[in-house]
């Protein structure tokens, strides 16, 4: 019975060992089995975080998609060469969107199943490729994009290098067909000069070898009408002062080739006095110069009685000698200008000149002034009544041309333009003296007034280089203000010794010099505006005290005259 129960108690022992082993094992199995599935979640995770990854990178790949349709619309205005390249792109366009719902069903596909991981994972490795080889057609697109924007960019600039070489031989044919019409009008213009020349030169000779008498030229008025009888003689004359009077006339001598071209025929006064000198002063001076347009015309000269001019002549002239024969004096006929500058400007009043009459003045004047230093001689006397103008024929009556005469005080320069003029010990001018104080530079009355002033003889070369711009810038003050830059010039800055000195702080002003507000006098002042300041700069240096600083008349014309289009010369 003990052993019975001992078996039964062995072979209980043995059951229970069994099944311990069989729990052991079981246990060994679910332990097995829940490693397995750890390792199962951990690669679907591993899967989920790839297929999530994948689902980032097909997004990238559609922006890139995107961003590739927007390369598409620009190639869409590029050259021929394009079309392929749309053709490529839409391909792609369709691969890849192919691709992308190829990632959206393996994504389903790899939540749903895990089983199908393996082709989930084949078909990831089959999107890269696609991707690989989109990026590489993308960037080959990019690649031949940029050649197509470098080969416009080459096109676009031969274009324009096509256009400006076009332009500039468009420019270049404009300038040589301007330079061609101004060639021809400079040539039409020097033909007509030539003619003018031409037929000056064929009256002149004709005038010198026929006009000997003054009954050859008939006197007029200022419409052209003969002046017949004594009751009406002042209507033909055009000027008188203390050596002589001036007539308007024609030459009536037969075959004059300008019958009717009118003449200022100037008559001596008393010429066996001292009018003589300044007479034949300048007869000499006007014969001996080259023509010049700004200078006054010399036609003709003779030597002839008085009496057919009689009635022209004031009460204190000589016309008979003592023994009763009629006297003789001399003429010569000059070209007629419209006016002086000084009736020119008492007849306009307060309205004075123009901005271009005053440049045209200053610009004129000087270029005859220049050509008489060119040809050493001095005029010494200009002033208003010495410098007469033409005018133009409409009725604005503005200044077109400008010439000096006048020459009866005049004088020969040597090379360095100086002059001499002698003094007595009694301390009297020996020599032909200057015309008008007024427009005499300061150097030269001071070496004359403190010569004077020694009452000794002596002999004084007078230095002109720098008169002609003084008289010229003078004369510019009595243009633009109707009076001088110095008030009471010489005599107002003369001292005892016979100098003359003044500081630059007292030339009157031009801009700033305004006219009465109620004037009503008929005065040559005139607005302010019509020159600038450097102008006025210039004008106030011309007439400096110190002959260094004033300006050449070359520099003087330029400041007046910068596009040349008002000298004449």
């Amino acid at each position: 019975m003990i052993e019975h129960l001992e078996q039964l108690l062995e072979q209980s022992n043995q059951r229970r060992a069994a099944l311990q082993q069989q729990a052991d094992d079981s246990t060994s199995r679910e332990l097995a089995t829940r490693q397995e599935l750890e390792q199962q979640r951990s690669h679907s995770n591993q899967l989920e975080q790839q297929v999530l990854s994948l689902t980032h990178r097909v997004d990238s790949l559609g922006r890139d998609l995107e961003a590739e349709q927007l390369l598409n619309r620009r190639l869409h205005d590029a050259l021929a060469e394009a079309a392929s390249l749309r053709q490529e792109v839409a391909h792609s366009q369709q691969a890849a969107r192919e691709a992308r719902q190829i990632a959206q069903r393996d994504s389903a596909r790899a939540i749903e199943l895990e089983q199908q991981l393996s082709s989930s994972h084949q078909r990831i490795l089959g999107e890269r490729t696609v991707r690989l080889e989109l990026e590489q057609r993308v960037e080959a697109l990019t690649h031949q994009l940029e050649e197509v924007q470098a080969a416009e960019a080459r096109a676009r600039a031969e274009r324009d290098r096509a256009i400006s070489s076009t332009s500039e031989a468009e420019q270049r044919v404009e300038a040589l067909a301007l330079q061609l019409e101004q060639a021809a009008q400079q040539q039409a213009e020097m033909q007509l000069k030539l003619n003018n020349n031409t037929v000056q030169v064929n009256e002149e000779r004709f005038m010198s070898a026929r006009c000997k008498d003054s009954d050859d030229f008939a006197f007029i008025d200022a419409n052209g009408t003969v002046v017949d009888g004594d009751a009406n003689a002042n209507d033909a004359k055009l000027g008188q002062g203390a050596n002589g009077v001036a007539l308007r006339c024609r030459c009536i001598v037969p075959g004059h080739p300008r019958p009717h071209q009118r003449y200022a025929l100037k008559v001596c006064f008393n010429f066996d006095s001292s009018a003589h000198g300044t007479f034949v002063n300048e007869f000499m001076e006007l014969v001996k110069l080259p023509s010049h347009p700004n200078i006054v015309r010399f036609v003709c000269q003779f030597v002839a009685e008085v009496r057919h001019v009689s009635r022209f002549l004031p009460d204190f002239v000589a016309q008979h000698s003592p023994d009763g024969r009629p006297l003789k004096t001399q003429f010569f006929a000059l070209e007629l200008m419209s006016t002086s500058l000084a009736s020119l400007l008492r007849d306009r009043g307060h309205r004075g000149v123009s901005q271009r009459e005053a440049s045209l003045i200053i610009a004129q004047v000087g270029s005859a002034l220049r050509h008489l230093e060119s040809h050493r001689v001095a005029h010494r006397d200009i002033k208003l009544d010495n410098v007469l103008v033409e005018l133009t024929n409409d009725e604005r009556r503005e200044i077109k041309r400008c010439v000096i005469g006048d020459f009866g005080t005049a004088c020969e320069l040597d090379e360095n333009l100086c002059s001499t003029m002698a003094v007595s010990n009694t301390g009297l001018l020996l020599t032909p003296k200057w015309g008008n104080d007024a427009h005499i530079a300061p150097e030269l009355h001071s070496l004359l007034g403190s010569t004077l002033k020694k009452r000794r003889a002596a002999t004084i070369e007078m230095d002109y280089s720098r008169q002609g711009v003084f008289e010229l810038g003078v004369l510019a003050f009595e243009v633009l203000i109707g009076s001088g830059p110095i008030e009471e010039y010489p005599s107002s800055v003369t001292n005892r010794e016979g100098v003359v000195e003044y500081s630059d702080d007292r030339i009157a002003s031009i801009i700033d010099r305004q006219p009465p507000p109620s004037s009503t006098a008929t005065t040559t002042t005139t607005t302010t505006t019509i020159i600038t300041r450097e102008q006025e700069a210039m004008l106030k240096l011309a007439v400096s005290c110190d002959a260094s600083r004033r300006p050449s008349l070359e520099e003087m014309i330029d400041c007046f005259d910068r596009d040349r289009s008002l000298r004449m010369v």
